[in-house]
């Protein structure tokens, strides 16, 4: 494995197949959609996996997100310029098969890491609900806002913070910039004031930084806010941000110095030197539900459009 080239190429085929019988590596628990077939995949890193998959729901949509117990999908998708995707949200435990219906229709659902909470955006009321992991209604995050991400901890919580509803943010100024809610206190603080601030990218892994998309220039969007000291940072460098597609699955290795994203596109990793300049991007190829098989050195995804062999590797140290 340190003898594979760092310019992401993929494993050969004969590395590839000692891959499973490693130990120490992360196997997480997957799943996919075989058109509107809920497919869960006990051992992703299993290359044959036909022995580790099962049907675990059908009439599905979307996945909106997952953990190794519980499932959250879309049924009745609808897209549009207007709303976006919005679809039914159900909730799936895995282990019993059973489904319950928790929320019509709603744009995002997200789990947090440690499984005990999922949060909701919901365009109609401009609202981020926190439910809890079986459905319940806990309460209201903040006024209004969108485009939400948990911390890796779970403690914290970030989101873009709007001054109205959803349904007036054509508004002059109705964007107010990026918020944080510690899920602990309840405390909600804007941590970036501008208009120009989008979209929360990802915590760092001791919690202290937030990455997120900015237009306040031309070039180079992505930016990074000190969560102590308001201090906020354009990250500049050679890189291509069109390569990064920012969503709630973003992987940050443990030295903050490379992310990956997975979008329509591909799979996106983007690199960082000691000063947190970006030094490099790049669009490796089309995929899904990227994710750490050995951290800060290797990930697995899901390749679209393959048979037989189900899942990539690639060196990303």
């Amino acid at each position: 494995l340190q003898n594979v080239n760092a310019s992401k190429e993929n494993l050969p085929d004969d590395v590839s197949t000692l891959l499973p019988s490693m130990q120490g590596i992360q196997a997480e628990e997957s799943a996919y959609l075989d058109d509107d077939k809920v497919i869960y995949v006990s051992r992703p890193n299993d290359l044959n996996e036909k022995t580790s998959r099962r049907k675990v729901a059908e009439g599905v949509d979307y996945i909106f997100d997952q953990n190794a117990t519980k499932m959250l999908l879309g049924r009745k998708m609808e897209l549009n310029e207007q709303t976006g995707r919005r679809a039914e949200l159900w909730i799936l435990d895995i282990s019993t098969g059973k489904e319950k219906k928790i929320a019509d229709y709603v744009n995002e659902a997200t789990l947090s890491p440690s499984g005990e909470l999922i949060a909701v955006d919901d365009f109609d009321t401009g609202r981020i609900k926190l439910l809890s992991a079986d459905g319940i209604f806990l309460k209201n995050i903040g006024t209004y806002g969108g485009l939400h991400l948990f911390s890796s901890d779970s403690k914290q919580f970030a989101y873009s913070k709007f001054s109205s509803s959803a349904l007036n943010r054509d508004l002059p100024g109705d964007a107010l910039g990026i918020a944080t809610y510690n899920l602990e206190t309840g405390k909600e603080v804007l941590v970036t004031n501008s208009s120009e601030d989008g979209q929360p990218v990802a915590f760092s892994t001791d919690g202290k930084k937030l990455y997120f998309f900015s237009v306040r220039t031309n070039d180079y969007p992505l930016w990074v806010v000190d969560l102590e000291s308001r201090k906020v940072t354009q990250l500049l460098g050679n890189y291509d941000w069109r390569n990064f597609s920012p969503n709630k699955s973003v992987l940050i290795s443990s030295n903050n110095k490379t992310m990956i994203s997975t979008s329509d596109d591909g799979v996106g990793v983007l690199t960082f030197n000691d000063k947190g300049e970006a030094i490099s991007s790049q669009l490796i190829q089309k995929g899904i539900d990227a994710r750490w098989f050995k951290e800060d050195e290797i990930i697995t995804y899901r390749a679209q459009g393959t048979k037989g062999k189900y899942w990539e590797f690639i060196s990303v140290k």
